[in-house]
């Protein structure tokens, strides 16, 4: 093995091999014998170690590294140190890289290899990172709990990494652009009631967390339409429970009008929050609302509403869901 410890960085030399000594035929030999030069081979040492390395862009998933160009680098190949060894992360012909599919709030170490037609260079020097925080996580489960003519009150479920979420609402009855409007900022809980909405519109609602880094890349999303005004119409009366089980009453009510008609029942625990489900008919005046609390107090009212015949609601009337370890009532 030959090597040239005085040999310049990114240069080209050429070599030959000579056998020098041995013996002939006859067994005499000595140092002034030499063989036929080899072939003549030419050699580029490898270049020098990059230098001034340095992060252009630190995200919370990615890394942009930029660094000297070094003579003889044909390319470049980035190393990250995974706390054992140190492993290929990217490689490059330009003196710029991204590195991508990282960890929010997590230290790395970098470093550069120059890359030669004939060897490659030390390793630069080490940077060490740290990324900061990542952006929330979608918030969950965006739904109208509750609406009424004027009012609708939305609740979701709590996205990890937020400090606080944003209510937007867009009006889809209004042609044009999709428009949203920011209707709420700041708010550390999961809910939310818009009010002074106008009767009888469709609107939707998305939700995004916030935290330093921004807000979520993604938000949840929702629509409703507003209650349409009374006109006038006798409400129903008369309300009854028929039937009560762990998650479910069954209600009966008289209404003025006769035959099938159509209705919208509401429930609430606290008799201002107010759940509402889709219009139904019936013709046998009575209703089944579902998916209640066990052992449950609640509130419920009941109001025509068919094409323009829209009544005012019906007086409030009050029942228990049963506990969930009793059967339902007869």
């Amino acid at each position: 093995m030959f090597s040239k410890p005085t040999a310049l960085p990114d240069t080209a030399y050429l070599y030959r091999i000579i056998a020098m000594g041995g013996e002939t035929e006859d067994g005499v030999g000595g140092l002034d014998t030499a063989s036929v030069p080899s072939k003549t081979r030419s050699v580029r040492t490898a270049p020098l170690p990059v230098d001034e390395f340095q992060a252009l862009e630190i995200a919370p998933r990615h890394v942009t590294l930029a660094w000297d160009e070094t003579d003889g680098a044909i390319r470049y190949t980035v190393q990250r140190y995974d706390g054992k060894t140190w492993r290929n992360a990217g490689s490059t012909k330009s003196n710029e890289i991204t590195v991508r599919s990282l960890k929010a709030e997590t230290d790395y170490q970098f470093r550069v290899v120059a890359v030669g037609k004939d060897g490659n260079s030390e390793p630069g020097p080490a940077l060490n990172i740290a990324t900061p925080f990542d952006v929330p996580d979608t918030p969950g489960a965006l739904r109208v709990y509750a609406v009424d003519s004027d009012s609708a009150a939305l609740t979701w479920k709590a996205s990890s990494g937020s400090d606080f979420y944003r209510v937007y609402r867009y009006n889809t009855s209004v042609r044009g652009p999709e428009s949203w409007t920011l209707v709420a900022d700041a708010i550390t809980e999961t809910s939310f009631i818009d009010a002074n909405l106008t009767a009888g519109t469709k609107y939707r609602y998305k939700v995004l967390g916030v935290n330093d880094s921004g807000e979520s890349r993604r938000a949840a999303t929702s629509g409703v339409t507003t209650l349409r005004p009374s006109v006038g119409s006798p409400p129903p009366n008369s309300l009854e429970l028929v039937n009560a089980t762990k998650s479910s009453v069954k209600i009966s009510f008289a209404a003025e009008e006769e035959g099938r008609g159509t209705y919208r029942v509401q429930w609430s625990t606290d008799g201002e929050h107010w759940f509402s489900q889709k219009t139904f008919t019936t013709a046998q005046g009575a209703v089944v609302v579902t998916g209640l609390n066990s052992a449950t107090d609640y509130v419920f009212r009941i109001r025509v509403e068919k094409a323009k015949n829209i009544s005012e609601w019906s007086d409030e009337f009050r029942c228990s869901t049963l506990h969930s370890t009793l059967y339902s009532t007869p």
